[in-house]
């Protein structure tokens, strides 16, 4: 069993998806942790309510953006597909969905 959850942790750190948000995901840190040593007290309440929600709004919007993609559009297939028209109209699809989302659901 510990050996399953290794081999998990190993994959995810060596994976391709890892190597390309590490930078996102260090200066998520770098910017949460200035914000906890150089904000005042009362100013990091209201910045990290914010923080945290914007963050929950938008992952939740890439998660039902993603999800509904799949159950309306299931023939289109990102990668193989030629048609330039169906491709722009599956990005459009992300940006307005993670959009209204993003701003109150």
């Amino acid at each position: 069993m510990i050996n399953k959850i290794k081999s998990f942790f190993v994959n995810v750190v060596t994976s391709d998806n890892f190597q390309r948000t590490q930078f996102d995901l260090t200066s998520i840190v770098i910017v949460i942790l200035l914000a906890l040593f150089f904000l005042p007290i009362e100013a990091e309440i209201g910045f990290f309510s914010i923080l945290i929600g914007k963050i929950a709004y938008v992952s939740i919007g890439i998660l039902y953006a993603h999800i509904s993609r799949k159950f309306i559009f299931p023939y289109i297939n990102f990668e193989k597909e030629r048609r330039w028209d169906n491709n722009v109209m599956i990005i459009l699809w992300y940006v307005v969905v993670i959009y209204c989302f993003a701003h109150g659901g």
